[in-house]
């Protein structure tokens, strides 16, 4: 666990964004992500391209907390309020563990415990046993 912990705390483009790691394991993730003026958008609000690359992140930490080579497939979002300050924290969830591809949803609350965004995607379970992976 140390060795996928190092590998997403050094993820280039997330500790660009700020996105720190909280928590991980048995198919769940926790992050955070202090508010700059760099993630927001021409409205004074974060942008939706921030929070998309937040939860996407920490689904992939949580997918890989099961099986160590999981790769996103799709993804979609929702954006329920505007954020322009402060913490926000993203809970990523196995909705469904299957044999070759798995689902999370990532809620993304801020400090307030405000629903800020909801992200919902499908990881691909990669194996060297499988044929179709060897690309």
């Amino acid at each position: 666990m140390d060795d996928l912990r190092n590998q997403f705390e050094n993820d280039p483009f997330t500790r660009h964004i700020g996105v720190e790691l909280i928590d991980f394991g048995d198919g769940q993730a926790r992050s955070r992500l202090a508010i700059r003026s760099c993630h927001l958008n021409g409205h004074g609000v974060v942008h939706g391209g921030v929070l998309y690359s937040m939860a996407v992140w920490t689904m992939a930490v949580a997918a890989n907390s099961r099986q160590p080579l999981s790769v996103g497939i799709q993804g979609n979002i929702s954006f329920f309020r505007a954020a322009k300050e402060g913490m926000l924290l993203a809970q990523a969830t196995e909705q469904s563990l299957g044999r070759k591809i798995s689902a999370y949803r990532v809620a993304i609350r801020d400090q307030a415990d405000q629903p800020i965004a909801e992200f919902q995607g499908l990881v691909y379970l990669k194996s060297d046993n499988n044929p179709g992976d060897k690309q």
